[in-house]
């Protein structure tokens, strides 16, 4: 049979349980082989977050594919790859369910008898998002409300080692720290342009923390983070006192 593969990883996706856009082919290609059936085209990929309908153009390019190519099975490696929202989920159950597509994972066929338990499953993924985003909030208020930044510690100083997500406190890092004091003491001389500064900078010896130079991006921002001077920005975009900045 013709068939054709979706798969899909967000930046929301940040669970190491769920694989990479890679991972899911290496395991959803074989798949294909193993059943006789044939790809007739490369696999449909997506980077794009699907809890809001029309945000994914390879959805977009999967849909219009089956539709004038007639296929009649797709692979991917969960049913959350396809769909997180009521309209696209949609679309996907009425074709199961009349029969005019099959959906095949790793762990199950999708067939007619099975509308009821995928649009279920589109369903819980749906909420999952939901009841996610309210706990990541209600974890970021917390931390406001204490004091500290809810965000990931800028170039020169790290977020504590060892503690529980939501408890972590934003400390010096002694090896990047001194080197982003003389990379701000060279720009508030008003003598170099960012530039100037990035290439003293990395010759140095500074460096992100993966351990490679600083992208011309990143550095702009450090100059325009206002964790430098010891405020952050809080969940509703107010400008808070960061207590572990000094």
């Amino acid at each position: 049979m013709q068939v054709v593969v979706y798969a899909r990883k967000s930046e929301e996706d940040k669970n190491k349980q769920v694989q990479s856009i890679d991972g899911q082919l290496e395991i959803v290609l074989p798949l294909v082989t193993h059943n006789g059936d044939t790809l007739i085209h490369e696999p449909f990929r997506d980077e794009k977050s699907a809890k809001k309908a029309g945000k994914r153009p390879g959805f977009r390019e999967l849909m219009k594919f089956i539709h004038q190519h007639k296929v009649k099975r797709l692979y991917c490696w969960r049913s959350n790859r396809l769909a997180r929202n009521a309209t696209e989920g949609g679309i996907i159950q009425d074709m199961v369910g009349d029969g005019t597509l099959e959906i095949v994972t790793p762990s199950y066929t999708y067939g007619p008898k099975d509308t009821s338990t995928l649009g279920n499953e589109f369903v819980y993924n749906k909420k999952w998002i939901m009841d996610h985003i309210e706990d990541v909030t209600r974890g970021m208020n917390q931390k406001v409300a204490k004091g500290d930044s809810p965000a990931i510690a800028g170039v020169g100083y790290m977020n504590t080692p060892g503690l529980p997500r939501g408890e972590k406190k934003i400390i010096d890092d002694p090896e990047r720290l001194p080197l982003v004091k003389k990379a701000w003491e060279l720009m508030l001389t008003g003598k170099f342009k960012v530039d100037e500064v990035l290439d003293k900078a990395t010759a140095m010896g500074l460096t992100n923390r993966k351990g490679k130079p600083m992208t011309r991006t990143s550095f702009f921002y450090m100059f325009h983070n206002p964790l430098y001077t010891g405020y952050f920005r809080s969940v509703n975009n107010s400008v808070r006192m960061c207590m572990e900045i000094k």
